[in-house]
This record gives structure tokens, C-alpha cells and sequence, in this order.
């Protein structure tokens, strides 16, 4: 979503624009218990993950290889 419509949503819903560009993650829970404390801190936190704030993207590589070896001595024929 465009950074920018994220930041005016921020403004009257901090948490849902939170949800919105980082996802369920802890930085969720913060925001809302910073705008449940004042919607001032709410709205700061919220710009802050929105505008400076670099998503984290999680890569899972999975390598399969080809020869483990020979079986141990029991299960040779």
C-alpha cells in the first residue's frame, strides 16, 4: 500500500495502518498499547514504522542433497 495513504490512516487509526504495512508482529501489540496510553504516541510510532522503519522479509532456503553415504553395517545386504 502507498506509503503515503498509510501515513494520513495512521493519523485517525494507528493500528490498523501498522497491521496494514508490517503485518501481526509485535510492533502491532507496541502501537496499540501506545495509542490505548495517548493517541499521540500511537500516531508517532505508527509514522515511524511506516516511513522509516525497513520491512523485514524472511527467506527459507531449502537444500536437499543427493548422496548421505553408505548405510551403517546393520542395514546392508
Amino acid at each position: 500500500m502507498c506509503k503515503v495513504l498509510l501515513a494520513i490512516l495512521a493519523f485517525f487509526l494507528p493500528p490498523i495502518a501498522v497491521l496494514l504495512d508490517q503485518g501481526c508482529t509485535c510492533d502491532l501489540c507496541i502501537n496499540i498499547l501506545l495509542t490505548c496510553l495517548g493517541l499521540i504516541p500511537g500516531i508517532i510510532h505508527a509514522w515511524y514504522l511506516i516511513l522509516c522503519k525497513e520491512k523485514t522479509v524472511v527467506t527459507n532456503v531449502y537444500v536437499q542433497a543427493g548422496n548421505h553415504g553408505t548405510a551403517p553395517p546393520a542395514y546392508q545386504a
